[in-house]
């Protein structure tokens, strides 16, 4: 058989049954583990994201529906600061934490399994883009008088057999390590709607860059310059014209016309689809 094999159920954050069998190294024992019935494991990565994507549709549904903005630059805020919590819900989803061996030791995972772990065994459970990941490290215990150079290992999301740590005045190092992962369809959904969400945001910020260029054209070439003769440019309001160019607000540019392309209810849906219900 492989060496470790196992049923996981996961409900939106929370791992609510895990079955594993583990085949220990050099043995025909095989080990088995599962959830406690009271206990269920959230996944802090699934928790930041949907904090994250939270605050994004508050940033949008901030303003009331009659609420006009003024410039440009003001939608150029907003659309950072959402893209801003976007990104980072994203990146919860993409990039796994890092953890050292003892704090994987002691962490409250270790306390989920009925029977209890043994204490050369230990387990992680992480996020990878769509891909719900198990990872089971098999230890021996280093002699207190053994030779071999030890050297604790930094934190990582997966470490390699070798690597050593102390714990309870103890050292250990890792003999075997196995890594098992299965595809999540709803997290790789999740992920597709973050790119379309930061697409339409970016859309967004290059329609009104666009617009602005055509209200507020590069300043004519004074015809000493070119040779050419000026046309004159007649203004009905003298006085929005000293300072320089006149200042776009976001009223002259219809967005209800022109900024159609972002449909704030599709970022809507899309990342409340998993994420936020």
């Amino acid at each position: 058989m492989d060496q470790v094999k196992g049923v996981l159920t996961l409900q939106g954050e929370a791992l609510t049954q895990a079955d594993i069998n583990l085949k220990v190294a050099k043995s025909s024992q095989v080990l088995h583990f599962q959830f406690r019935e009271d206990k269920l494991w959230k996944l802090q990565q699934i928790q930041d994201a949907r904090n994250h994507v939270t605050q994004a549709l508050q940033l949008l549904s901030s303003r009331d529906d009659s609420y006009h903005f003024k410039t440009g630059a003001e939608v150029n805020k907003l659309m950072d600061a959402v893209m801003l919590q976007l990104t980072r819900a994203r990146n919860r989803l993409t990039t796994p934490a890092s953890m050292t061996l003892p704090e994987l030791a002691t962490s409250g995972l270790m306390k989920m399994f009925s029977p209890p772990m043994p204490g050369d065994v230990m387990v992680n459970f992480y996020i990878n883009l769509s891909k719900l990941c198990l990872t089971v490290y098999q230890l021996h215990v280093l002699p207190p008088n053994t030779t071999k150079n030890f050297k604790p290992a930094g934190s990582s999301v997966l470490h390699n057999p070798g690597a050593m740590f102390e714990l309870n005045n103890n050292r250990f190092e890792v003999s075997h390590v196995h890594k098992v992962e299965c595809v999540v369809p709803w997290l790789n959904d999740t992920l597709v709607f973050f790119t379309i969400s930061l697409q339409l945001c970016q859309q967004l910020k290059d329609k009104l860059l666009e617009l602005q260029s055509l209200l507020n054209p590069p300043s004519p070439v004074h015809p000493a310059e070119t040779g050419h003769t000026q046309t004159s440019l007649t203004y009905e309001d003298e006085e929005d014209c000293k300072g320089g160019d006149v200042p776009v607000r976001l009223e002259e540019l219809h967005p209800g016309d022109h900024m159609a392309d972002l449909n704030l209810e599709l970022l809507q849906a899309c990342l409340i689809h998993r994420l936020v219900c």
